[in-house]
């Protein structure tokens, strides 16, 4: 039976780094997923929330021919859809580094997953040579005794 206690990977150092390095964008992903969730978040109540001031902006000019006060009410509204806006374009920042995270995550997990194949690869073929010795081993032990019966026949 082969025990693979002897084998020492020499990547063991450059894999576990590629582990952290994948973890640490697994993390950065994850970060910017949360930002940009609440980002949609607070454009929808934005969003919201303007439908909602439009809506009781366009009433108050029907019953009431206020200029000082529709003006206010659209100097609002400006800075309402101008909240909007500053969300979008946030919203669109967010997601190209999301992107990117993304990729960067696909990248590191492919090195990693390549290391870890090459651990594979280099266990197997130190068990091969672990067996193959351990067979010669016996082979040899097996002369050994056949020569030793040899000895022994013959003085009798």
């Amino acid at each position: 039976m082969v025990n693979p206690k002897g084998f020492v990977d020499t990547l063991e150092p450059v894999r576990q780094r590629a582990q952290w390095q994948f973890e640490r964008s697994l993390a950065t992903l994850t970060v910017l997923r949360a930002r940009l969730a609440a980002t949609r978040s607070e454009l929808h109540a934005l969003e919201a929330h303007a439908s909602e001031q439009s809506t009781h902006a366009v009433s108050a000019w029907r019953t009431r021919v206020d200029p000082t006060s529709q003006t206010r009410a659209l100097c609002f509204l400006a800075t309402v859809h101008s909240g909007q806006v500053r969300a979008r374009l946030q919203i669109a920042e967010l997601e190209e580094q999301a992107t990117a995270a993304r990729d960067e995550c696909v990248k590191r997990q492919a090195r990693l997953e390549a290391l870890q194949l090459h651990r594979i690869a280099a266990l197997n073929i130190f068990v091969q040579d672990q067996r193959r010795k351990e067979t010669a081993q016996a082979d040899d032990d097996w002369l050994m005794r056949g020569q030793a019966c040899n000895r022994d026949s013959q003085h009798e």
